[in-house]
């Protein structure tokens, strides 16, 4: 940021900033501190979370957070559009539903820290690209590419929410380990939704 943007903005932006101008590795690992811009944010930490990384800097949080977010509404809304299988757009239903809540409690949480809130940048590369791969696949393909994008995205949203609610301080820690709950429940109804156990024969044997 240029010395006169940081004049003008708040004294707590201003340190925040200042602190976090070059990323920092922290003392733990994978855990890792990123810099300062909250708009350019996502998509670099999305991509460290998918390697196993942790965040621990609130906005950097908040970005990845409401980008994963995003991300697991419009492959919904996709879903609703084009699956054929009525359980399945009964599920996108309920993820949309769910979903709606999390950003609007992730910023009162913010709030409640006193911390600025972060602005939605989006999706990043990667998930843009997966859900172009959405749009892209036919009516066979799309329903089996929905499950297992939406697993692939509760096991990075997951390794997520768990590193903040380990590492992260305040409400957003609190809010943190309650959607972690959450997301856990959900990843293991998706398991079993998209490979559910084998019917059990009628047949004597």
């Amino acid at each position: 940021l240029m010395a006169s943007t940081l004049s003008s903005a708040p004294t707590a932006v201003r340190r925040l900033a200042s602190a976090t101008a070059i990323f920092a590795v922290a003392c733990t690992p994978h855990v890792v501190v990123f810099p300062a811009s909250a708009q350019e944010r996502a998509p670099t930490v999305a991509e460290s979370v998918a390697d196993g990384m942790e965040v621990v800097d609130p906005l950097a949080f908040q970005a990845t957070a409401a980008a994963w977010n995003t991300f697991l509404v419009r492959a919904s809304q996709l879903a609703l559009e084009r699956s054929a299988a009525e359980e399945e757009r009964d599920l996108a239903r309920q993820l949309i539903d769910e979903h709606a809540e999390v950003v609007p409690k992730l910023a009162l949480a913010a709030e409640a820290d006193g911390l600025p809130t972060a602005p939605v940048s989006g999706l990043d590369g990667r998930q843009s690209g997966m859900i172009g791969k959405l749009e892209a696949a036919s009516d066979t393909e799309f329903d089996g590419l929905y499950l297992d994008m939406l697993l692939t995205a509760h096991d990075e949203a997951i390794g997520l929410f768990d590193g903040y609610a380990r590492n992260g301080t305040g409400h957003l820690q609190a809010f943190a380990a309650e959607v972690l709950a959450t997301l856990e429940a959900r990843r293991a109804a998706l398991a079993t939704f998209a490979n559910p156990p084998a019917a059990e024969s009628d047949a004597n044997p």
